[in-house]
């Protein structure tokens, strides 16, 4: 503590990496075409959500945007072949 009233350090947790655990509940059975209205109504902050926690199976990782970036490349590709 520095003794002065201030913060020393400041973390924000945007409000999107929460509300994003719960797209999957929300879109499941819903039409492609609605999918960015439903995102929309939940105001992602996208910016905010420059990497991601992962656990799976018990182990934590951590993704960065590139990492998300590149996952998407592959699947789109996939997708395509």
């Amino acid at each position: 503590m520095n003794r002065s009233e201030a913060p020393e350090a400041w973390k924000v947790k945007a409000s999107t990496y929460s509300n994003q655990m719960s797209w999957l509940n929300i879109l499941q059975g819903e039409q492609i075409a609605d999918i960015s209205i439903i995102v929309a109504s939940i105001d992602p902050c996208m910016s905010c959500t420059d990497r991601v926690s992962v656990i799976r199976d018990r182990r934590r990782g951590v993704m960065t945007g590139d990492d998300l970036h590149r996952l998407s490349v592959e699947k789109t590709r996939r997708l395509q072949a």
